[in-house]
Protein backbone atom coordinates (compact mmCIF):
# COMPACT_ATOMS: atom_id res chain seq x y z
CA UNK A 1 0.00 0.00 0.00
CA UNK A 2 1.38 3.41 -0.93
CA UNK A 3 0.95 6.24 1.52
CA UNK A 4 1.14 9.82 0.45
CA UNK A 5 1.26 12.86 2.72
CA UNK A 6 -0.67 15.88 1.57
CA UNK A 7 2.48 17.84 0.70
CA UNK A 8 4.01 14.92 -1.18
CA UNK A 9 0.81 14.24 -3.10
CA UNK A 10 0.60 17.90 -4.11
CA UNK A 11 4.22 17.89 -5.35
CA UNK A 12 3.66 14.66 -7.28
CA UNK A 13 0.53 16.09 -8.88
CA UNK A 14 2.45 19.20 -9.95
CA UNK A 15 5.18 17.10 -11.57
CA UNK A 16 8.90 17.49 -11.15
CA UNK A 17 9.22 14.78 -8.52
CA UNK A 18 8.61 11.06 -8.39
CA UNK A 19 7.68 8.52 -5.75
CA UNK A 20 10.11 5.61 -6.12
CA UNK A 21 9.71 2.22 -4.43
CA UNK A 22 12.31 -0.16 -3.01
CA UNK A 23 11.37 -3.63 -1.75
CA UNK A 24 13.75 -4.57 1.06
CA UNK A 25 14.22 -8.31 1.56
CA UNK A 26 11.24 -9.29 -0.57
CA UNK A 27 12.97 -12.41 -1.93
CA UNK A 28 15.55 -12.99 0.79
CA UNK A 29 18.62 -10.77 0.69
CA UNK A 30 17.56 -8.81 -2.38
CA UNK A 31 16.55 -5.18 -2.66
CA UNK A 32 14.76 -4.71 -5.98
CA UNK A 33 15.36 -2.57 -7.84
CA UNK A 34 19.14 -3.14 -7.59
CA UNK A 35 19.74 0.61 -7.67
CA UNK A 36 17.53 3.66 -7.53
CA UNK A 37 18.40 6.85 -9.34
CA UNK A 38 16.56 9.60 -7.48
CA UNK A 39 16.64 13.25 -8.43
CA UNK A 40 16.56 16.10 -5.94
CA UNK A 41 12.95 16.34 -4.73
CA UNK A 42 12.11 12.68 -5.40
CA UNK A 43 10.83 10.51 -2.56
CA UNK A 44 11.93 6.91 -1.99
CA UNK A 45 9.51 4.64 -0.15
CA UNK A 46 11.04 1.46 1.27
CA UNK A 47 8.83 -1.57 1.90
CA UNK A 48 10.41 -3.95 4.43
CA UNK A 49 9.69 -7.67 4.24
CA UNK A 50 10.37 -10.22 7.04
CA UNK A 51 12.79 -10.79 8.61
CA UNK A 52 14.79 -7.79 9.83
CA UNK A 53 16.67 -5.62 7.30
CA UNK A 54 18.19 -2.18 6.90
CA UNK A 55 19.00 0.16 4.01
CA UNK A 56 22.30 2.03 3.92
CA UNK A 57 23.94 4.33 1.36
CA UNK A 58 27.42 2.84 1.43
CA UNK A 59 30.53 2.02 -0.54
CA UNK A 60 31.22 -1.37 -2.09
CA UNK A 61 34.07 -2.18 0.33
CA UNK A 62 32.00 -1.37 3.46
CA UNK A 63 28.39 -2.24 2.57
CA UNK A 64 27.02 -1.91 6.11
CA UNK A 65 28.71 1.38 7.00
CA UNK A 66 26.97 4.57 5.87
CA UNK A 67 28.86 7.04 3.69
CA UNK A 68 29.61 10.39 5.28
CA UNK A 69 26.38 12.34 4.89
CA UNK A 70 24.69 9.23 3.51
CA UNK A 71 21.44 7.51 4.39
CA UNK A 72 20.92 4.77 6.98
CA UNK A 73 17.46 3.45 7.87
CA UNK A 74 18.55 1.71 11.03
CA UNK A 75 17.48 -1.84 11.86
CA UNK A 76 13.85 -2.55 10.89
CA UNK A 77 12.54 -5.78 12.45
Amino acid sequence: MNRCTRGLCERLAQGGSQLLRGDVGKDGLTYPPADIKAAVGDQIEFHYFPKAHSVVASGFKTPCSPLAGGFASGFVP
